[in-house]
Order: structure tokens, then C-alpha cells, then sequence
């Protein structure tokens, strides 16, 4: 072979290693920039997230794990098989899009915090910042962070948790708006769902929404925002000034379901209660 062959093939060579480097690199951007992780519980008894059995994948999920934008699902931690094992350990803070726990069986998440970057525009079941479908039981005692959109959705930024079904989530950590800015945080759930929110809702000026046919119970007198606004669906005071007491209680939307805020026995001092659409259902 003379000088030129051996030329013209070393640079064929170079050009498709390059083109498989290229290829290399864009797959792994794209991994990188959007992604999600789906939890085996593998791993038993550690159910450590630092565990890589505990994951389908057999890798530790990345630390942020990366979503592509607002509205979408990705960048969850997905919970979507009865192990019969229900212990989930966050290791250490862990920053993530979104949980999704999807006929996972009753789940107890416990450890450092969870920081959740989704946001939504719109009120969509399956992109919310947490979604429990089926009817399990999940029980999260971490700090839960809901950051405020940077970006897209600049307007009626929406952080949402919605509990379908008849399903149940019991919340023992604090709920936690760490930054300034327009959010609001949304309870949902069609088909008769239930909150229980034993930490404290720490939301600083903004608002707290509450509708679809569910209920929402409120026991920690620490809490913290300027309005709640309910549509459909129950409140539930489970101790004294569950509500912050310098905030207004709105029922906002009448438009066929029913709202009630239920006092329990228990007392509360309120800034103002009022009802700001008249429409066919009732408000109690």
C-alpha cells in the first residue's frame, strides 16, 4: 500500500470515529438534559437511593436529575410496580423534576429533602409535581421544595399534587417555597383522594389552591400563605388556626360541585372569608 492508500484510509478512519464521538456525545446530552428513573426496590432491605439495585435501570439516578422544560413528565422518579417492599431512602438532598407513584403499592419515603423543579401552566394530571394514581397509601416524610419557575411558565406558574382515585398521601414533611416570585401550589385529585399535611406549608405571599373531589386535612398551625382559594372539594381543620390567621379564604368557583371547609371542633381566626363567584353548586 503506498503513502496516499495509507492516507486516504487514515482519514476515512478519523471521519467515522468522529462521526461515532458525535453520536457518542449527542446521545448523552440528550440523556443528561432530560431524564427519568424508575425505582425497583431491588435492593432489599437497603432502600437507600444511593443504592443502584434499587433502580431499573442498575444505575443511582443523576443528582440533579434533568428535565427538558415545564409541562412534561420527565425527570421523575417513578414508583410503578407493588415490590412488597415499601421502604424508599433519599440518601441525601436529592434535586429531581417530579415523583410519580403509579399502582406502586403503599410507599414510605423518608431521609433528606426532595427538591421538585416541575412546573405546569395548566392544571394536567401525569405532569404534576407529585402524582399518586391507583389507590395506595403514600406516606412522605422528607422536606418537599418547590423551587419557583425560572423560565417557562413565566405566568400562572403551578406547582400541583394530586392524589387520584381513592388514593391517600400523608405528608409529614414541610412543604417549602424557598424563593420569591409568582407560584402557586394546587391539591388535586378527581375520585374522592385524600391529603393528610401533618408539616407546614411554608408559602410565603402566594396562593394555595384547593378543587376537584377530594379532600384536603390541614394539622399544623405553622403554616404560612395569603390566600387559599377551593373550588370543589373539602378542607379539613385538624387542629387550631390551621389556616394562617392573617390570610383569606376564598370559595372561588361554584360551577356545579360542592366546597366545604370543615371545622372539626377547632377554632380559627381568619383576615377574611369569601366566596367571589356565585354560580350552581354550594358552598359550606
Amino acid at each position: 500500500m503506498n503513502t496516499l492508500d495509507r492516507s486516504s484510509l487514515s482519514a476515512r478512519c478519523l471521519k467515522s470515529l468522529g462521526l461515532l464521538l458525535i453520536c457518542f456525545v449527542c446521545a448523552w446530552a440528550g440523556r443528561a438534559w432530560a431524564d427519568t428513573a424508575t425505582w425497583t426496590g431491588g435492593g432489599n432491605p437497603d432502600g437507600q437511593w444511593t443504592n443502584p439495585l434499587n433502580w431499573a435501570s442498575g444505575l443511582v439516578p443523576a443528582n440533579p436529575l434533568p428535565f427538558s422544560t415545564y409541562n412534561t413528565t420527565d425527570g421523575a422518579v417513578i414508583f410503578n410496580t407493588d415490590t412488597g417492599f415499601y421502604d424508599s431512602i433519599v440518601s441525601a438532598p436529592w434535586t429531581i423534576g417530579r415523583l410519580a407513584f403509579t399502582n406502586s403499592g403503599n410507599m414510605v419515603l423518608s431521609g433528606a429533602d426532595i427538591t421538585l423543579n416541575q412546573a405546569q401552566s395548566s392544571g394536567v394530571a401525569g405532569q404534576a409535581s407529585i402524582d399518586v394514581a391507583g389507590i395506595p397509601t403514600i406516606t412522605i416524610s422528607n422536606n418537599l421544595i418547590f423551587p419557583v419557575a425560572a423560565t417557562t411558565p413565566a405566568t400562572n406558574v403551578r406547582h400541583q399534587l394530586w392524589a387520584l382515585n381513592a388514593s391517600t398521601m400523608n405528608i409529614y414533611g414541610n412543604l417549602i417555597k424557598p424563593n420569591d416570585g409568582p407560584g402557586q401550589l394546587t391539591f388535586r385529585g378527581n375520585g374522592g383522594g385524600t391529603f393528610n399535611v401533618y408539616g407546614a406549608i411554608l408559602w410565603d405571599t402566594n396562593l394555595v389552591l384547593r378543587t376537584d373531589v377530594s379532600t384536603l386535612g390541614l394539622y399544623n398551625s405553622g403554616n404560612t400563605w395569603t390566600q387559599m382559594n377551593i373550588s370543589v372539594g373539602t378542607v379539613v381543620l385538624g387542629v387550631d388556626n390551621a389556616l394562617p390567621v392573617n390570610s383569606l379564604f376564598n370559595f372561588n368557583q361554584n360551577s356545579g360541585g360542592a366546597s366545604f371547609l370543615r371545622m372539626s371542633d377547632h377554632n380559627q381566626t381568619l383576615a377574611a372569608l369569601s366566596s367571589s363567584t356565585i354560580g350552581t353548586g354550594s358552598n359550606t
